[in-house]
């Protein structure tokens, strides 16, 4: 037993491990219990593979080259991600993490990538909260794909406004002026994974992706635990 698994083993005897989605407590090595998982939501093949929405955003213009959703925001999901956002539910990131791995490569991706990132968190909010949930999840993407994982690539505006009750065209306009880009970090020619928790009008991943394709990024590719079913 190598030490990280004895640790997470030993923790278990204190503080038992349990479900990020009920809270029932479960196998010190289990991610979700077996009853959550029967009820996730199912992708298959109904989300558009370039925009990563059921109802296709395609004709808008994208600079994102792909996007890649594991689920649906809906029924259990939505607790599983609060306690994500909010009670460190790290059982629940790395549970879809391997997912998303998963359709990365299927789709052939994994040499395209160089760096792995996440969409950012306010610095008043990091501080409230203590961890960026999208860091989480790329943390183990890059992991899992043996790639570089860098946090501070783009950086939000701690004046920016909350877009969760925006519609789809108040979305569009708030990102604007929102992201900035670390010009320190070298990304010419580079592919880049950008990850987050929820993709909703893709307003946030496209204007991140678009100042990383301005700064010369050869490919920007997203990965998110959910995508809701409609743009708004």
């Amino acid at each position: 037993m190598n030490m990280k698994i004895f640790y997470k083993y030993l923790i278990d005897i204190f503080y038992p491990n349990r479900c990020p989605c009920c809270d029932k407590i479960i196998s010190w090595n289990s991610l979700i219990c077996p009853e959550c998982e029967d009820r996730f939501p199912v992708i298959e093949n109904k989300i558009c593979d370039k925009c990563g929405k059921t109802e296709c955003i395609c004709d808008k213009k994208l600079f994102y080259d792909m996007c890649f959703a594991a689920t649906y925001y809906e029924g259990i999901i939505k607790k599983g991600i609060i306690n994500l956002k909010l009670n460190n539910g790290i059982n629940f990131a790395e549970y879809f993490a391997n997912i998303l791995f998963h359709k990365i490569s299927d789709a052939e991706l994994i040499d395209k990538i160089d760096i792995v990132t996440a969409v950012p968190m306010s610095k008043s909010k990091l501080s409230k909260r203590g961890y960026n949930q999208a860091e989480e999840l790329a943390k183990i993407i890059a992991k899992l794909s043996d790639k570089l994982f860098v946090n501070n690539i783009i950086s939000i505006r701690d004046d920016a406004s909350e877009q969760h009750r925006l519609s789809y065209s108040q979305r569009q306009e708030a990102v604007k002026g929102k992201y900035m880009i670390n010009n320190k970090i070298n990304i010419n020619n580079k592919g880049i994974l950008i990850c987050d928790d929820i993709i909703t009008t893709g307003a946030t991943l496209n204007e991140c992706s678009r100042l990383l394709k301005e700064k010369k990024a050869e490919y920007v590719f997203c990965a998110n635990i959910a995508t809701t079913n409609k743009i708004y």
